[in-house]
């Protein structure tokens, strides 16, 4: 995924106890990326587990992400994130060259043009 996209997000619906969670984020980094879910979103044991995933490598572009139980029978909760919505883009400074329309020189424009 990494070497195909560069800028990515992976939902996804695994039971991880969060004792072990420390291991999953271990793993993520060696890619470059992060889990941005840290609560459980499954209580449907003694145990929390975290079962949902939000993985990406642009989690600084992440505003805000939330688990609210919703009180369902199956012990989900819903997930909801919000993106930044405009990312500043750094780019390298370039030369513009203006002409002057007073001292225009027909000679000169014509040598650029070739």
């Amino acid at each position: 995924m990494s070497v195909e996209c560069s800028n990515y997000i992976i939902v996804d619906d695994t039971n991880i106890y969060m004792s072990k969670i420390i291991k999953l984020e271990t793993l993520l980094q060696t890619a470059g990326c992060k889990n941005v879910v840290k609560q459980p979103t499954y209580h449907k044991s003694d145990i929390p587990s975290l079962i949902d995933l939000f993985i990406t490598n642009v989690h600084k572009r992440i505003k805000y992400i939330a688990c609210l139980g919703i009180g369902l029978g199956d012990f989900h909760d819903l997930i909801y994130f919000s993106t930044k919505q405009f990312v500043t883009i750094i780019r390298e400074n370039h030369v513009v060259m203006y002409r002057s329309c007073r001292h225009f020189n027909e000679e000169t424009y014509n040598k650029d043009l070739e």
